[in-house]
C-alpha cells in the first residue's frame, strides 16, 4: 500500500515552572498525504512535553523541532503497523523516517501558503 507521511501540524509552547520551564508540543501528521484516492485516511495526533530544570545547559531553541518529532514517529509507526494489521488492509510498514526532512517539510508548506 502507498503511503506518504508528512507532519501536518506543529505547536510548540514554553511554560514556566517552580523549578524551571516545560515545553508542550503537539504534532499532526498523514499517512496518505497528497496521494489520490488513497485506500484509506490515516491521520494521528501526538502531544509531548518535556521538562527543563533552570541549571539545564540546553535551552528551548537548541532542542529542535526535529528532536522533539524524533521521539513520537515510534508511536506513529506503531500506529500504521497496528491499524492497518486489525483493518484487513495490505500492512504498513513505514521506512526509517528523517524526521528533520518532515519538519523542513511543514515549514515550507507552510510558507508557501
Amino acid at each position: 500500500m502507498a503511503y506518504k507521511l508528512e507532519l501536518t501540524q506543529l505547536t510548540r509552547e514554553i511554560s514556566e515552572t517552580e523549578k524551571g520551564s516545560e515545553l508542550y508540543c503537539l504534532f499532526g501528521f498523514d499517512l496518505m498525504h497528497g496521494i489520490e484516492e488513497p485506500a484509506c485516511i490515516l491521520q494521528c495526533t501526538y502531544a509531548a512535553r518535556y521538562a527543563r530544570k533552570e541549571s539545564s545547559a540546553m535551552t528551548w531553541d537548541e532542542f529542535t523541532d526535529g528532536m522533539a518529532v524524533s521521539h513520537v514517529v515510534a508511536y506513529v509507526r506503531e500506529f500504521a503497523m497496528n491499524l492497518t494489521a486489525r483493518s484487513g488492509l495490505p500492512r504498513l510498514y513505514l521506512n526509517p523516517i528523517n524526521a528533520n526532512g518532515l519538519v523542513s517539510r511543514y515549514h515550507k508548506r507552510n510558507e508557501e501558503e
